[in-house]
């Protein structure tokens, strides 16, 4: 029924008796449509810039995906995970040339101070003041470093003033605060959402505590930039100036 024939023009086409041709040459047609504007161009810079921030997901859950998501995975990953977190972060929201003593600082200043702040949250919500305080700690670093780092670019160490901050001036957001906001709230979402199966009796070794919440993090932390990139302002949506977005 099909036979193949070639073409100076579309290299190969699928032909019918009925000498009805169809150009199925994929990439030029994929490069023909992606050089006219419109909503596919969009589309392909937003997929775009979410490749880091995929990546940096794959990062955080892939150790548990192989090793298993367990207290004893958790207890010698996180730590290195709150390390790349912070260092990534903080180069994503700031350029090589506007890294200054001062942009260290209030990456540095509000990255502690949000970690205490987590860490008294969680507490205050049912953590363990001294058992497993450590991983309670790595938890609150974690969050610390996917919400304070890239805030600080708006707000310095003032971490306390960053949801009024967002409240008032949501809609006139620079691209970068904007993503910023989103991923926080991402951030803090999915982490109070994967607390519900901490309770369950299920007896998996994935429940224990913080398993399910760095995962939480980690995935908000990706559908915080998904977002950013759906709800971000049309204006500022050519204005991106992230070095990884």
């Amino acid at each position: 029924i099909l036979t193949t024939t070639t073409s100076t023009r579309i290299p190969f086409l699928l032909v019918f008796k009925s000498d009805f041709t169809f150009p199925i040459h994929i990439k030029t047609l994929f490069m023909t449509l992606s050089q006219k504007p419109g909503r596919l161009s969009i589309m392909q810079t937003s997929c775009r810039s979410l490749l880091f921030p995929a990546a940096l997901l794959v990062f955080g859950l892939l150790p548990y995906y192989v090793l298993g998501l367990n207290i004893d995975t958790v207890s010698w990953i996180l730590l290195p995970q709150v390390v790349v977190a912070a260092v990534t972060q903080f180069l994503a929201y700031n350029s090589l040339a506007d890294i200054s003593q001062e942009t260290v600082g209030n990456a540095v200043g509000g990255w502690l101070v949000a970690t205490v702040l987590w860490h008294t949250v969680l507490v205050l919500f049912g953590a363990a003041l001294v058992q497993d305080g450590a991983f309670t700690f790595g938890l609150s670093s974690l969050a610390a470093a996917l919400t304070a780092i890239p805030t600080s670019r708006l707000t310095g160490y003032k971490v306390f003033t960053a949801v009024d901050t967002w409240y008032q001036k949501a809609p006139s957001l620079s691209s970068p605060d904007h993503r910023a906001m989103c991923q926080s709230i991402g951030v803090m979402g999915c982490m109070y959402a994967s607390a519900v199966v901490l309770p369950l009796d299920w007896d998996r070794s994935w429940q224990v505590w913080p398993c399910p919440c760095v995962v939480g993090a980690w995935i908000g932390y990706f559908l915080g930039n998904m977002a950013d990139r759906i709800w971000r302002p049309s204006d500022h949506r050519s204005s991106q100036n992230l070095k990884f977005a």
